[in-house]
């Protein structure tokens, strides 16, 4: 319930910086949509490179606090791409705060489907991993609805104060991704709080596991 809880506070962030950051890119740095998705590049290359290390350390360290670090990892990177500006470079200012973001996310989104499969069997398993992707959702729908919103209502009222078109885009944008980071800040506190211990499985395990489980009980039954 608690992993559950918390996806929440992860997908809310993720999904507010992808929106946030890409209207960012287009409408202020004029970015062609070629030019946008290719940015985000690096992001996916250290997203996927984090979680294999995520697969290597967790297990190390323990689930819980490698996902209370992760949160405060990827707060850091959001508060890092709050520092935008209308006049902000992609080497300086983005990517940096993008690739500690990506580095973050690799290691919530292990240890989050560690900690949803947590205690439960294999006929649970396949409702316990809809109830997490729900909470994603969910999260992601709530992080655009709430932290969008409040950035844009942010930036109307910069432009209603003479403020120029798009440097009040801008300072809307940098709201958001700073509400992101807060909200991820959140997150790390919920873990470090209500997190009890979790036993590191990986994920190519699980379903080995789950199928041996059933085998176990069919012998049984025999």
């Amino acid at each position: 319930m608690t992993a559950n809880f918390a996806m929440l506070f992860s997908s809310a962030g993720f999904f507010a910086m992808f929106f946030s950051l890409t209207l960012y890119m287009q409408d202020v740095l004029h970015y062609s949509a070629l030019k946008t998705g290719l940015a985000w590049g690096p992001f996916g290359l250290v997203l996927f490179a984090g979680i294999g290390t995520a697969v290597k350390i967790l297990p190390r360290v323990g689930v819980k606090a490698g996902l209370t670090v992760s949160y405060l990892l990827s707060a850091t990177g959001l508060f890092l791409l709050g520092g935008i500006t209308i006049h902000s470079s992609y080497p300086s200012a983005l990517l940096p705060g993008m690739l500690v973001m990506a580095f973050g996310q690799a290691f919530s989104f292990v240890g989050l489907q560690n900690s949803g499969l947590h205690r439960l069997g294999p006929a649970d398993a396949g409702l316990g991993s809809a109830v997490q992707t729900t909470s994603q959702q969910l999260g992601g729908s709530l992080g655009l609805a709430v932290l969008v919103t409040i950035a844009l209502r942010h930036a109307t009222v910069q432009a209603g104060h003479g403020v120029v078109a798009a440097a009040a885009a801008t300072d809307g944008y940098a709201l958001a991704l700073r509400l992101a980071a807060a909200v991820m800040v959140a997150g790390a506190i919920l873990v470090a709080a209500a997190f009890e211990k979790v036993g590191f499985m990986a994920p190519d395990q699980q379903p080995l596991d789950a199928a041996e489980a059933s085998a176990g009980q069919d012998d049984e039954a025999a």
